[in-house]
């Protein structure tokens, strides 16, 4: 019988320290979602991305991805000029209804504003078609991991940053974009449309 109680003890101890270091970590994490320089970056490790969707006023997270071309681009050579970075799928059918919208606005600031648009984990013939038959003139990138939609916290597409030109997030849309709501977030970055 004395054994049992000192088993049992035994347990109740081992569940007790668990809790608290469950407890522990969920507090650690709840501080640092605020936080951009606790927030771990380390996408080899699938924890560390739980909370690191970069915040609205911080720098866009670097990041290079090829395009339909082959071309490897890099999110830093477009410090200077304000940039939508938007999360799509071939798939997604409030991605295709909001593509005339970036369209529209990347011809009518032609040289004034860059229109990125991040493809997660399709293959090149499907995008390509896509590309031709929607008439998409704006850049068009492969995350063919999907490390990069990862990076920037991407859970639901369309997922559209906007950045200034210092690279600063002015603001980010989870969901369909509609003219007007496109209009206000482009003022941010300093771009008047329509």
């Amino acid at each position: 019988m004395m054994r049992s109680t000192l088993t049992q003890k035994n347990i109740l101890i081992i569940l007790l320290i668990v809790a608290i270091l469950i407890s522990g970590l969920v507090l650690t994490q709840h501080f640092s979602i605020n936080n951009p320089t606790t927030r771990p970056t380390d996408i080899s490790n699938p924890f560390a991305m739980a909370n690191s969707k970069p915040q609205t006023g911080s720098i866009v997270p670097d990041f290079s991805l090829y395009d339909i071309l082959g071309n490897k681009v890099d999110i830093k050579q477009f410090r200077g000029k304000p940039v939508i970075l938007n999360f799509w799928a071939t798939w997604c059918a409030p991605c295709e209804l909001e593509m005339p919208l970036f369209l529209d606005i990347y011809e009518q600031q032609a040289g004034n504003l860059v229109v990125l648009a991040v493809n997660k984990k399709e293959t090149v013939e499907t995008i390509d078609t896509y590309v031709k038959n929607h008439g998409l003139t704006f850049t068009v990138l492969l995350d063919s991991d999907g490390l990069i939609a990862k990076k920037n916290g991407v859970n639901a597409f369309p997922t559209t940053f906007f950045i200034d030109k210092e690279g600063i997030i002015q603001s980010q849309h989870v969901g369909q974009l509609d003219k007007n709501t496109m209009a206000d977030y482009l003022k941010l970055i300093g771009i008047v449309s329509w």
